[in-house]
């Protein structure tokens, strides 16, 4: 995760795509020679997510889980946020509400 004084960004992890091809021939009754190619492409998720953006948050609790969801102006839910204790979710909803609220509008 990375904070400045305008934006919010954080890795997702990887989203990978592949494709593989093999084949086989046998030799005799116990073995094989096979050959194969795998193609696999992997690129870096990253999202960004700017105060002067976002509007409101949101916080629930079920089962041991405080989940902060955050809105933007817009009023669609842009990230979730998980953590099993209610201190560190008040002080999260705390830290986001002073950069949304000292956020420089567009322009």
């Amino acid at each position: 995760m990375f904070i400045t004084d305008e934006y919010l960004a954080f890795g997702d992890g990887t989203i990978s795509k592949g494709w593989g091809v093999a084949s086989a021939t046998l030799i005799s009754n116990t073995s094989a020679i096979s050959t194969g190619v795998t193609k696999t492409k992997s690129k870096h998720v990253t999202s960004i997510l700017y105060f002067n953006s976002l509007d409101s948050m949101e916080l629930f609790h079920k089962r041991d889980w405080y989940i902060i969801q955050l809105r933007n102006d817009e009023n669609h839910i842009v990230k979730c946020f998980y953590t099993r204790s209610r201190k560190k979710a008040d002080r999260f909803i705390d830290a986001m509400n002073f950069y949304i609220s000292t956020a420089k509008d567009f322009g």
